[in-house]
């Protein structure tokens, strides 16, 4: 009887395969393989991975400008996610090709797994690249390129800053930026498409399209949308005073609009949004599962790479202490930790959260499965 289950059973896992296309296909097989890589990483390996930090953050050097000794032996202990670059690390053309193929294949020799190699190159003088050399800011700003009204303007755009990233050998730009600014002395003014919530979107859509054809990754911001945000003076922490419904009709839109895009990471802002109710208004966007699992996940259907803002920022300085951000963000459902205050401690803490049991690894194998995922479009 059994056997003849068994055989049965075979039989319709068989026709069930043949009756995938090719793409669906390869999706499944992409996914086995993911899961067989997860499956051989040890814990402190799979810990690892879910870092993004700056590379003075693992070397302790003060100005880091090539991938020595000190890296190496830092990505040989901690075999991490990914570095993201500021303007300081940039010297000349050669000089940032020669250090990341040397830290990519530090992370590869370690992990078995490519970084994530990072810069936060937006358009306009928005951008390490861009700020470096100048002749990599002839792509308008976000703020010029919404006021023309015209989303391929958007499109080409991006397409340009992720090619000429790709040439120096980055993979990820954190970017564009999808917030929604009523007013020109936010922070954001230039950096934002516009005060129009649809505009931004359309726009915000075609700027992922534009990446992705420049096959560099890119990651929307600053979700759930920090445009109207105001600052404490006295923590410097950023607040929005909106309900969840309210976010919906105009913060949301262009997150939404990216997300059914397939934009592939979303990152989650510093901000804390008072009005979400749960007990959750007044922590950090990241740190919330109000924001993260209902409304990111749930509500908007995000099944990506869901990532925290930078976690250095000023306006983090009294969230939670640096051996807890990881372990909150994972608490959360976020992913990726960008930039933890203290790598080290950060890192420690949420491996010795899993060793205690206060975080199953079953929550940390889900993550890195999508963080494997994403890294396979590398090498693809």
């Amino acid at each position: 009887m059994w056997g003849r289950l068994g055989a049965e059973k075979q039989e319709q896992s068989e026709a069930a395969q043949q009756e995938q296309s090719p793409e669906e296909k390869a999706a499944a097989e992409e996914q086995e393989r993911a899961q067989q890589i997860v499956e051989g990483l040890s814990l402190e390996q799979k810990v690892a991975q879910l870092f993004v930090v700056r590379p003075e953050g693992i070397t302790g050097v003060d100005v880091v400008t090539e991938a020595g000794k000190a890296t190496r032996e830092a990505i040989s202990e901690a075999p991490i996610g990914g570095l993201v670059y500021s303007q300081k690390n940039l010297v000349d053309a050669k000089q940032i090709s020669t250090m990341l193929k040397s830290t990519q294949n530090y992370v590869k020799d370690s992990s078995g797994l490519p970084a994530f190699l990072c810069v936060e190159e937006e358009g306009g003088p928005h951008g390490p690249i861009a700020a470096a050399f100048l002749d990599k800011g002839n792509v308008e700003s976000a703020a010029r390129i919404g006021a023309t009204n015209d989303v391929e303007e958007a499109r080409d755009g991006a397409r340009q800053i992720g090619t000429y990233m790709a040439d120096y050998g980055f993979n990820l730009t954190i970017a564009p930026v999808a917030d929604v600014v009523s007013t020109a002395d936010s922070d954001l003014s230039d950096r934002s498409y516009g005060d129009d919530p649809a505009k931004v979107a359309s726009m915000t859509e075609a700027a992922i399209d534009g990446f992705t054809r420049a096959n560099v990754i890119c990651a929307v911001k600053h979700f759930p949308g920090t445009g109207d945000a105001e600052k404490d003076p006295h923590n410097n922490r950023l607040y929005l005073h909106k309900s969840a419904e309210e976010l919906k009709q105009r913060e949301l839109v262009p997150f939404k609009a990216a997300i059914d895009a397939g934009v592939p990471v979303v990152v989650v802002s510093n901000m804390s949004c008072l009005g979400i109710g749960n007990g959750e208004g007044d922590l950090p966007s990241w740190m919330s599962k109000t924001m993260v699992g209902d409304i990111l996940r749930n509500d908007l259907g995000f099944k990506g790479v869901a990532a925290t803002d930078m976690l250095d920022d000023e306006s983090v300085n009294d969230a939670c202490e640096p051996s807890e951000q990881g372990v909150r963000a994972i608490q959360a459902g976020i992913d990726l930790i960008v930039c933890p205050k203290d790598f080290d401690k950060a890192y420690r803490g949420l491996v010795k959260a899993v060793e205690n049991g206060d975080i199953p690894e079953s929550r940390i194998d889900e993550s890195v499965l999508r963080i494997v995922r994403l890294k396979q479009s590398l090498s693809s």
